[in-house]
């Protein structure tokens, strides 16, 4: 998404990177007199995404976030030069802003599936929790020390829709497709996630005061629980095993560290698995389940995707492929689908991850932006949640032979949670998180010399 900030001279806004003809470039300036362009000359690899630029308070300073979601604040001199980096967060930040003075910085940031406030010191890098819940976008006011923010809980209920031939039909003359409500509460749930048994079901929910993995029986409503010892993040859904018995979440530990957990609903058993890897994002089983796939960060925070051998230990990483956003296994076809941090569209790879294999398949969707709204159907076609003006859940198809199906409006005003959908196994129905009330306000504060709120270490 672009994003930008005035030039303290007020004559040009300053823009993160940008997807351009000769692909993603860094922090250039927008000069508003003339409609000239000016890069700014700093260090970066091809792969960085550099966002959410802005000059310090006294103009001698840019400051940016590298690499969301694992990202982190960097800092380079106004005319551009050596990147410093200022934190070693790996986070996925939600808006920050200057303090007056210079010496720290405001952020929010996803945190076990919410969003927090946080400041970071700039002299040690230290970042210590607010006491303000649910609170991103921080916005500075530069002539007193005070502080508006944006506090945001959206609530979000799982739906099902039918996706055959009737159903398509009905959709055809006009009408919206029916969804069906699944297990509704009053709190927040995402990540609708079917086994392949076609009974299975989990999804992620607040409805326990936090963050929990629940298991069902979709052909039996009162089955619904939570399984003890998995506090899942909600930026993937779990993946299930090919024989419905096993799935992959990744979560956090006490401690707040990102692990990999192999679950079994059926003793609800959550074992944490010896990952090589201290960033993981996403996991999937390849055939066999002795080799899986892994997304994880690095630490400079770009993600790459693994294939990993868990037949001996310690684990090896067989392959790898870097600027992967999401992925996807169609083991019948034997291959691996996947977008991309830094571009729109579509790629896919073999099983091995073979360099030979990799092509893109569609250069337009899914958009950057909704790189996670897309889902491999049953018969190899591609179905991608969109939004548009009179849609607000709008489900298109690319089919197997690179044609383009007519596309369905799900629902005309509530909004998809942009972290993903589930499919049934047969590819009938469609599993969607959509919002009831998005809950968002504007928050005020008077900001002291050490804002008030519980400090501790991030994570906390």
């Amino acid at each position: 998404m672009p994003s930008f900030d005035w030039t303290p001279d007020g004559s040009g806004l300053i823009f993160g990177s940008t997807a351009t003809e000769r692909g993603a470039v860094g922090l250039r300036v927008l000069d508003l007199g003339s409609g000239a362009w000016r890069e700014i000359r700093y260090a970066r690899q091809a792969l960085d995404i550099d966002a959410a630029p802005r000059y310090s308070p006294d103009g001698r300073w840019i400051v940016f976030v590298r690499n969301a979601p694992l990202g982190d604040f960097w800092r380079i001199p106004a005319q551009g030069g050596t990147p410093e980096r200022l934190s070693r967060l790996h986070a996925d930040i939600r808006g920050w802003d200057w303090l007056p003075e210079g010496s720290a910085l405001l952020f929010g940031a996803m945190v076990d599936g919410e969003s927090r406030m946080f400041r970071l010191d700039l002299h040690d890098g230290s970042a210590r929790a607010l006491d303000i819940a649910d609170g991103q976008s921080p916005a500075v006011a530069r002539a007193r020390r005070a502080m508006a923010f944006v506090q945001r809980r959206p609530y979000f209920s799982l739906f099902r829709v039918a996706l055959n031939d009737a159903a398509e039909e009905a959709a055809g003359s006009g009408r919206v497709h029916v969804l069906e409500p699944l297990f509704p509460s009053s709190s927040r749930e995402v990540l609708p996630t079917p086994a392949p048994d076609g009974r299975q079901f989990v999804f992620v929910s607040d409805r326990s005061g936090s963050n929990g993995l629940w298991w069902a029986d979709l052909t039996q409503p009162d089955s619904l629980r939570m399984i003890a010892g998995v506090r899942p993040v909600t930026r993937f859904a779990p993946a299930w095993s090919d024989d419905s018995r096993r799935l992959l979440v990744v979560g956090s530990d006490e401690a707040g560290h990102a692990v990999l957990q192999e679950v079994t609903p059926a003793s609800g058993r959550a074992v944490a698995l010896p990952l090589p890897l201290a960033e993981p994002l996403q996991a999937a089983y390849l055939p066999g389940a002795e080799r899986l796939l892994v997304l994880a960060g690095g630490p400079d925070g770009r993600l790459r995707l693994h294939l990993l051998d868990r037949s001996r230990q310690p684990w090896r990483v067989l392959a790898a492929i870097d600027d992967v956003s999401r992925f996807q296994v169609d083991a019948a076809r034997g291959r691996v689908l996947f977008s991309r941090q830094a571009q729109s569209g579509l790629w896919q790879a073999d099983l091995e991850l073979s360099p030979l294999s990799r092509h893109r398949l569609n250069a337009e969707a899914p958009e950057l932006e909704r790189n996670r709204m897309w889902a491999v159907a049953p018969d190899g076609g591609v179905l991608y949640l969109d939004q548009r003006q009179g849609c607000a859940a709008l489900l298109r198809r690319a089919e197997p032979s690179g044609g383009q199906a007519p596309a369905r409006c799900l629902d005309q005003t509530r909004r998809s949670a942009l972290n993903g959908f589930g499919l049934s196994p047969r590819g009938d129905a469609l599993f969607l998180a959509l919002v009831e009330w998005d809950g968002a306000d504007i928050g005020f504060m008077e900001l002291s010399e050490e804002p008030a709120g519980g400090v501790g270490g991030w994570g906390k």
